[in-house]
């Protein structure tokens, strides 16, 4: 996966690993900030373009920050 700042803390593979396979990742912060794991989604079929998952990212980064502030994370203060 390859980390793009540019694209908000979001994390893609386009085909690196296998060839139709194409994800986005966004990682969950706890409390103090730390990197505690990520969630991700993925398009296994070979229909979808990295391009169409990135159009969604929104939805991944919210969702992730969603469940980072369960574990107490504050994205005002990082």
């Amino acid at each position: 996966m390859k980390f793009s700042a540019n694209l908000g803390f979001l994390s893609t593979s386009d085909r690196e690993e296998y060839l139709k396979e194409v994800g986005a990742a966004a990682p969950v912060f706890d409390h103090n900030g730390d990197v505690i794991g990520a969630i991700s989604m993925w398009d296994m079929t070979g229909h979808n373009q990295i391009e169409n998952l990135i159009q969604d990212k929104s939805k991944l980064l919210s969702a992730a920050a969603e469940i980072s502030r369960k574990f107490g994370f504050d994205p005002e203060n990082g």
